[in-house]
């Protein structure tokens, strides 16, 4: 009777052993996640604060052509330099002009606000895709029903001159159940790839014509001011008017 104690006795510390053992395991996995997560928020928030000053570039840039384009056709020049000034004006114009018009026509091609979001932004008309219409929950493969949409983004890039890129967002708070990706970057990485691999075949786009990569940050759906608010997890389309087109105001003077 003694001997089954002692076995019931140390078959009991075993376990207790083992319980405390994933406590700590847990833990420490709890505090790499934390940390894993406050190092992606404040990339995330220097990623924002560099756009933020990224596109107050932009707009000094503007006015500083805006103000030369006056500053020229007030003053006592050439007639050579006002009409560099003149071409610089027209440029932006059309440059400008082009943006509302792509803006338009995808709006017209991707007009459903359940599936589709599409607004101009920094010099760009951008297609947001929820994700949940492209691929399955925690999957990186287009569905069968993604071939309509692969086929309506074809024929707008047909018709409508552009530049474009593929970023696939994430958000950081999603949780992620598939062991086949190390983590939600890696899922949205593969998401975008198989994006531009899908319309390099089609004929689409050449795949040295497509910059694709992926993003993975914390969104916040309350925020309905920001259009990248829309959906958790979605696939964006960045159009700009082709490279030639772009208002460039030393090209405009030679």
């Amino acid at each position: 009777m003694k001997i089954i104690k002692l076995q019931l006795y140390f078959f009991i510390s075993i376990i207790l052993s083992s319980c405390a053992t994933k406590d700590v395991a847990f833990q420490n996995r709890f505090d790499y996640t934390t940390e894993y997560y406050d190092l992606i928020e404040s990339q995330r928030k220097l990623v924002e604060e560099n756009r933020k000053l990224k596109f107050k570039n932009q707009q000094l840039q503007k006015e500083k052509v805006r103000s030369l384009v006056e500053l020229v056709k007030q003053a006592d020049v050439d007639q050579n330099a006002i009409n560099s000034a003149v071409a610089v004006e027209k440029a932006m114009k059309n440059y400008f002009s082009q943006l509302d018009k792509l803006e338009k026509n995808l709006k017209d091609a991707f007009s459903d606000r359940r599936k589709y979001h599409v607004f101009q932004d920094k010099n760009a008309v951008r297609l947001i895709v929820n994700d949940n219409v492209l691929f399955n929950k925690d999957g990186a493969y287009l569905l069968p029903e993604a071939d309509q949409i692969m086929i309506s983004l074809h024929q707008f890039m047909e018709k409508n001159p552009q530049e474009m890129k593929i970023i696939n967002h994430r958000d950081n708070d999603l949780p992620l159940k598939s062991i086949r990706y190390a983590d939600h970057w890696d899922l949205s990485f593969e998401r975008t790839k198989n994006i531009a691999l899908h319309l390099v075949h089609q004929g689409a786009i050449f795949s040295y014509e497509v910059e694709a990569t992926g993003k993975v940050y914390r969104i916040v759906q309350e925020n309905k001011e920001n259009p990248y608010a829309t959906f958790r997890s979605f696939t964006e389309f960045v159009f700009t008017p082709e490279v030639s087109n772009t208002p460039d105001f030393y090209l405009a003077t030679k």
